[in-house]
This record gives structure tokens, C-alpha cells and sequence, in this order.
């Protein structure tokens, strides 16, 4: 979480100081509790993904002996429900994309799950644009992995994370211009 806030702070303006990094060991607690609540939904998404569809393919492997067309019809209806999980999966999986980036800029006031649902809220209708950031990285992460990672380390993972930093800073100024992000069901109107 240090690394993160680094970033944060060098896209606000901030000048970066080396100990920055390791500023993130005062939420150890807090940033190992969101990393392990974010990778169990992680996993149960993917889970639902893969386990109807390897139970047909398995009934299929089944029945393909005595009746043809039905593990046909079992392969098809497993693809097919792969495909329509991952339809709500995937978008669910991206949504907690920013949630590192909300625990590392309120490391006092946030904790996992705040941060996982102020991260979905901020990329309601933004996930094909940060879908479209990863891809656009496609070509430098190649070229890291061709350098046996010496470019990764020098100079793609910190342009991206600077990067996403900035794309997390602009959507929280979109949603709240000048400032904190608020998410809806914690605003308080006053009536008089």
C-alpha cells in the first residue's frame, strides 16, 4: 500500500521522498484484511464462472457413450453459461479495481469494505475506460517481459501505476469536483 500512496501523492503534486514507501506498514492490518477480503471475491467470481460450466462438460463426458446429442447439448449450454457468468463477473471483478487506490488515500478513515464499495461506485459506468487503460499497456508489459522483467521494474510498473493513480484521481474529482468522495447513501442533505 506505500507504493500506492507514493503514487498517490506524486499525482497531487507532492514531491516524492524515498521513506514514502514504507509509510504504508502503519495500515499493514488494514491493507492485509482488503487484500484478502478483495482476492475471496475474486475467487468466489471466478468460481462462479468455471463450476457450472466443468459440472455440464462433466455430465457430457458422461453421457457421451449412450447419448450423443445430449452431451452435444451439455457442452453447448456449458459454453454458453460461461459465457453469460462472465458477462456479470468479469465487470464485477474490474469494479474492485480502484479499491487499493480509496484504502491508500484515506488510510485513517477507510476499511475494506468501504473502500471495495466506494471503488465500485466510482467506475459505475467507467469499467469498459479502465478496460480500455489495462489493454493500451498491452505492448509495454511485452516489452518488460522480453527485457526478463529489468524493463517492468525501471519502467512499465511504475508508469503504470502512476497512471492508474491519475485515472483514479480524475474520476474521484469527477464524482466530487474539489472535494472528498462521498458515495451517495452517506450524503446528508439539510432540510429547513
Amino acid at each position: 500500500m506505500g507504493f500506492t500512496m507514493a503514487c498517490l501523492d506524486i499525482t497531487k503534486g507532492k514531491k516524492p521522498v524515498f521513506s514514502d514507501i514504507f509509510k504504508g506498514f502503519r495500515y499493514f492490518g488494514k491493507s492485509l484484511g482488503f487484500t484478502l477480503l478483495q482476492m475471496l471475491l475474486i475467487y468466489i467470481a471466478v468460481l462462479v464462472m468455471i463450476v457450472p460450466s466443468t459440472i455440464l462438460v462433466l455430465m457430457a463426458h458422461f453421457l457421451q457413450d449412450s447419448l450423443q446429442i445430449a452431451a452435444i447439448v451439455l457442452v453447448v449450454l456449458a459454453v454458453v453459461s460461461a459465457i453469460v457468468v462472465a458477462c456479470f463477473a468479469i465487470p464485477f471483478m474490474i469494479s474492485l479495481s480502484f479499491g487499493q487506490y480509496v484504502l491508500a488515500d484515506n488510510p485513517e478513515s477507510e476499511n475494506a469494505i468501504s473502500a471495495l464499495k466506494k471503488s465500485r461506485l466510482l467506475l459505475k459506468g467507467k469499467k469498459s475506460d479502465l478496460v480500455v487503460l489495462y489493454l493500451s499497456f498491452i505492448l509495454w508489459l511485452l516489452a518488460g517481459y522480453l527485457t526478463c522483467g529489468i524493463l517492468l521494474i525501471v519502467y512499465v510498473a511504475p508508469y503504470l501505476n502512476m497512471t492508474i493513480a491519475n485515472a483514479y484521481n480524475a474520476l474521484k474529482e469527477e464524482h466530487t469536483p474539489g472535494q472528498a468522495f462521498v458515495p451517495p447513501d452517506q450524503i446528508q442533505i439539510n432540510q429547513e
